[in-house]
């Protein structure tokens, strides 16, 4: 959770998910890329959870609505 505030919010969490593919990493001002070094860390934290170089594909999880489920 302490990786979500190595910068200003939502830079670490936009780099995280698209980093997991759930989004295409697009920064338009005010907001900037992460810096290298943080870049790296928010990547080895996704590493260390096994949610890196997920696809669109490749959902974390499936989500269902509560009114479609079984």
């Amino acid at each position: 959770m302490e990786i979500n505030f190595v910068e200003s919010n939502p830079i670490p969490v936009k780099a995280a998910l698209a980093e997991m593919g759930l989004l295409e990493p697009v920064w338009r001002l005010p907001l900037v890329p992460p810096k290298a070094e943080n870049q790296a860390r928010i990547q080895a934290v996704l590493d260390s959870l096994g949610l890196a170089g997920r696809s669109a594909a490749e959902p974390a999880a499936q989500r269902v609505h509560a009114g479609f489920a079984n």
